[in-house]
């Protein structure tokens, strides 16, 4: 099959033009290129570039102006934190091992990132485990425009400027107090718990570097035109010192795909098992979309009896036809992209019969027809 490129439409239409009897049992999009490519975010001076390589064990980000903007080599920035350890300046950027944050449950660091490309992704983390520290985060991933829109449409810089009340409290010898705690996921008076997008789930008995297991992890889409996201790192832990270590943070893009399958045994409870074969020309629950089931049928032009178009249970479609007619299926459209196509059908002893494939947008179809409705 030729491969397809899906852009942005609502619905295609399915057209298999037939000989005689056909069984058509299913049709699937498989990517044919993969245009994100993963990203990775690296908290550590090894990896930074030539700002910071090479510099002093330690290095403390707030305060520090190289830190709050990207460099050549390091596609992450610092933003703010409210540690109340000894001072707001005990975040730290530690040679080939991690950040190092001394926090406290319901506080908060905050970085920021250059978006990946647009595309869905699953996230990814690992961090860096002491004998004596075993908190683990919660990951926020906010959209920089929501920080931004959330703060009345203040910039980045005088959201997470130490001036900001809102978000730090009150910030007396370096100290905050007084905040809204972010346990509950809010950015001052503002909920983001919205934007939670994993846990990490380390191993209080393994001390090092570990990859992150992000339980409650869920897929992230990045939209075209988003630029920067806000990571927002909540400490989550019971450690007897309460520090985190965020080693690293990656998108790998999630290879889309797409398979519509007509048996009745895959889709959803509208049709079941109720009946070896289940007429689809005039039955109302065929003509739209229903849970399970991402395709429906459109129309027949069989010689045949009216309703001669079949879903034949655990089997596939069945349609008598002639040469030149047609069965015609609507399904949801998968993913932009570039597609492989490949098919399956059911073949019996007295059906020798292939088919022709035709994938058209419905809003062609639609156009053609002097945009009447389907």
């Amino acid at each position: 099959m030729k491969n397809k490129r899906i852009n942005r439409a609502l619905s295609l239409m399915l057209a298999v033009i037939m000989v005689i009897s056909l069984l058509p049992a299913a049709v699937v999009f498989a990517v044919k290129d993969m245009p994100p490519t993963p990203v990775e975010y690296v908290f550590k001076t090894e990896a930074q570039g030539g700002d910071w390589k090479g510099g002093s064990t330690f290095v403390a980000l707030d305060g520090a102006s190289s830190a709050s903007d990207y460099a050549d080599g390091r596609n992450w920035a610092y933003l703010g934190y409210t540690g109340t350890a000894s001072n707001i300046k005990s975040c730290f950027l530690q040679i080939n091992t991690s950040l190092l944050a001394v926090t406290a449950n319901g506080q908060w660091l905050a970085l920021k990132i250059k978006a990946p490309e647009s595309g869905t992704y699953s996230l990814s983390a690992s961090a860096y485990m002491d004998k004596n520290s075993t908190n683990n985060m919660e990951i926020y991933l906010v959209p920089m425009n929501a920080v931004l829109d959330a703060e009345s449409g203040k910039t980045a810089a005088e959201v997470f400027a130490r001036s900001n009340t809102d978000i730090y409290g009150t910030v007396s010898a370096g100290v905050c107090s007084g905040y809204t705690s972010f346990a509950d996921g809010k950015l001052g008076e503002y909920d983001l718990s919205d934007y939670l997008v994993g846990k990490t789930n380390l191993n209080a008995a393994t001390a090092g570097n570990a990859d992150c297991v992000l339980t409650d992890a869920k897929p992230v889409t990045v939209t075209e035109g988003t630029e920067e996201y806000v990571l927002f790192l909540a400490p989550n832990g019971t450690g007897s010192r309460n520090r985190i270590y965020p080693a690293s943070f990656a998108f790998t893009p999630v290879k889309p795909s797409a398979t519509y399958t007509f048996k009745t045994s895959k889709n959803g409870g509208d049709w079941g098992n109720s009946s070896t074969l289940v007429a689809l020309n005039g039955t109302s629950s065929a003509s739209d979309y229903s849970d399970g089931r991402d395709w429906a049928y459109l129309g027949y032009t069989g010689s045949k009896s009216s309703n001669s178009t079949f879903l034949g249970v655990n089997v596939s479609l069945q349609c008598n036809t002639a040469k030149g007619q047609w069965v015609a299926l609507k399904t949801k459209v998968p993913e932009p992209g570039t597609y492989s196509l490949s098919a399956t059908a059911y073949m019996d002893s007295k059906c020798t019969n292939n088919m022709e494939i035709y994938l058209v947008p419905m809003n062609a179809v639609l156009d053609a027809e002097n945009n009447k409705t389907a």
